[in-house]
């Protein structure tokens, strides 16, 4: 399984059921296809500001993705919730996109090891797999 590593605050936003729609710079791999289940993973600063491991929160599936602008952004604020947060995403260029993300389901957590992944990371077999 794949996991998408995410910060703190955007991540608590879709574990409470708030948030369905996370933004990237970049378009969703290539050997991503529409329903993949991946794992939710909260990045954490550890060493020199720069996010090494971190723990694994939830699984989910991603739908689909959104190719945005900065003119059309506004349009899915229901599924990103930004709201007053959008300078966290200020330096974006365009075009960036919006993962839709469903069934998102808490799993119990599990820290995944320090690693150099910016954005996806590998998890092995039978990692958030388990529901809490």
């Amino acid at each position: 399984m794949k996991g998408l590593k995410i910060r703190r605050l955007p991540l608590e936003k879709i574990l409470s059921g708030n948030k369905t729609g996370e933004l990237r710079q970049k378009k969703l791999p290539a050997w991503f296809e529409n329903g993949m289940e991946i794992a939710l993973c909260e990045t954490v600063q550890i060493e020199d500001g720069i996010r090494r491991g971190g723990v694994v929160r939830a699984k989910c599936k991603i739908d689909y993705q959104v190719e945005l602008n900065w003119e059309t952004l506004s349009n899915y604020e229901h599924l990103h919730c930004l709201g007053d947060d959008i300078n966290i995403i200020q330096h974006y260029k365009t075009p960036f996109y919006m993962y839709v993300l469903s069934d998102i389901q808490p799993c119990e957590n599990y820290e995944y090891p320090k690693n150099s992944a910016v954005t996806w990371i590998n998890l092995t077999t039978g990692q958030a797999t388990n529901n809490t």
